[in-house]
This record gives C-alpha cells, structure tokens and sequence, in this order.
C-alpha cells in the first residue's frame, strides 16, 4: 500500500498495489484472524484496469494513490491510467475517465465541484503533466483544461508528475486572490497556475490525438526535480525536492518571492502547523 485511507465515518476505502480498490471495516474489534494475523472484514472490493490494461502495460497496474470525495462519489487515480469515480450508494465504479499515462498522484477536489489529477509521461507519447476534469461528463468533454510539463530524464523517470496537486481553495478568505493549483516536475519546475482561468491557447492531449484549453499560468521557477506535492497555507506556498526546501510568499497581485531556503533530499510532503513547518 503506497497511499493512505480514505474514512467515511464507520468505513474505509482504498487503493491497493495490487490493483484492487477495498472498501472494509476498519473497526478493530472487527477484525478476523486470517493467515495468521487480524485482518478487516473487506465490505466490498472492485479491480482498478480493464483486461486490455494487462496487455498495454505489461502488468503495470500498481495503485499508489490517495482517494479522495466529491458528494456521494469516491475518486481515484489509478497506475492503469484511469481516474476512476465509486458510488457509495451502489457500491461500484460508475466513471471512468482514461488518461493512459501511469498515475502517482491523488486527485484534488476543488470547490467548483472538479477534479486535478498529474501523471508522468510514462506509456503515452504525448506531455505529462495536470488536467482539470468535471466529473459530470465524459470522455474528452471531461477535460476542462490540460496543462502539459517538459520532458526530462531523471532516475527513472522520464517526465511529469508524479507529486499531487495542491491547491488555495480553502484559504480563499480574500477574494481577490484567485484559486491557485501548485505543481511541482520532473523537470526541475515549481508551477501555479489560475485553475478557473483558461487562456486562448490550445495543447496536445496526452495522448496526442486532442486539443485542450490550458490554464493561465501564474508564477514559474526552476528549483530541481521533484516528486513531493507542494502545499499552499494562507499566503505561502512550501516546496520541497531532492535539493532542498523553499518557502515562498506572493501578495495580491500573485508576484512570488523566496523568503527562505534550507538544504536536503525530500521525497515527502511537507505539512504546517501553528506556524511551523514539518517535513
């Protein structure tokens, strides 16, 4: 298990490395003793790929992911490609937008109801990078904007994301500062973007064969490659990547300044606490 679970007052959800979504029990006093050790009673369980997932990416269907709710539907990406919505009520998957790509980061739910997923470049020919989907529709009339990321080689990865989005939905007590989604590449850039806000340009879809709105890019900087998840609190934004970690502050009209830096390796997410950070 790479992510962690999802509670829902008396119940569980999560994505496992096998493939599977489980929906269990999570009251210990529930537990049975299975194969030698206590185990949740599972509730329901469903497989995250199709069977021509199996053939496309040679048995690459690791779910790594966080999910995440919307109303009365669950939402999870998964490493088979898919962003995938569970009903609570029929207990089942019921959406299934395909991107293709393999997916580590687990989907931000922003308050217009939508939801930003990132993924690498890994099994597509087209850009990794973050797309916004209104999970009221389907297909490529899901997509509400694409932002694509460059290319790069490192460790083994060749591009993308592979970090969660963050966004300032909840921090939002001024108005006047727009709803902001900070990302982080493999290609060494820290990126926020308006994610209301589409520009006139149009991108190649991940896999090559659209064209997508893509948002207005805010603020850009080159700090390393990363695989952490940035975080947003208030008027800050925390950056954290194999070099170090960096706190940055913006004002109003969105101009972003470095105000400290420290050295180190981070693969983590960084969390803030009564003014402090923790990482």
């Amino acid at each position: 298990v790479d992510g962690t679970a999802l509670i829902i007052q008396n119940n569980a959800y999560l994505g496992l490395e096998n493939g599977f979504f489980v929906h269990f029990d999570p009251n210990p006093q529930k537990a049975q003793l299975k194969q030698g050790i206590k185990q949740p009673p599972i509730l329901h369980q469903t497989i995250l790929y199709s069977p021509k997932d199996i053939g496309l990416r040679r048995g690459d269907l690791v779910t790594e992911s966080s999910p995440a709710l919307l109303n009365n539907k669950i939402y999870i990406t998964a490493g088979s490609g898919h962003v995938y919505g569970y009903s609570l009520n029929k207990h089942r998957l019921d959406w299934d937008f395909y991107i293709g790509a393999d997916i580590d980061g687990s989907p931000a739910i922003t308050q217009d109801q939508r939801l930003i997923a990132s993924f690498e470049k890994q099994y597509i020919p087209g850009k990794g990078g973050v797309m916004k989907l209104n999970p009221g529709r389907y297909g490529k009339h899901a997509v509400e904007w694409f932002f694509p990321v460059q290319d790069a080689d490192f460790a083994e990865w060749k591009g993308g994301i592979v970090g969660s989005v963050a966004i300032n939905d909840t921090y939002r007590k001024n108005k006047n500062v727009p709803p902001l989604a900070a990302f982080m590449a493999i290609d060494g850039h820290l990126y926020v973007v308006n994610h209301q806000k589409i520009t006139r340009k149009k991108v190649s879809s991940p896999d090559t064969l659209h064209k997508y709105p893509t948002p207005k890019l805010v603020f850009k900087q080159k700090i390393g490659a990363s695989i952490s998840t940035p975080i947003i609190v208030g008027n800050k934004l925390v950056a954290a990547n194999y070099d170090g970690i960096y706190l940055f502050e913006f004002d109003k009209q969105l101009r972003f300044k470095l105000i400290a830096q420290r050295e180190g390796k981070f693969e983590s997410t960084p969390i803030v606490d009564n003014g402090r950070i923790f990482i």
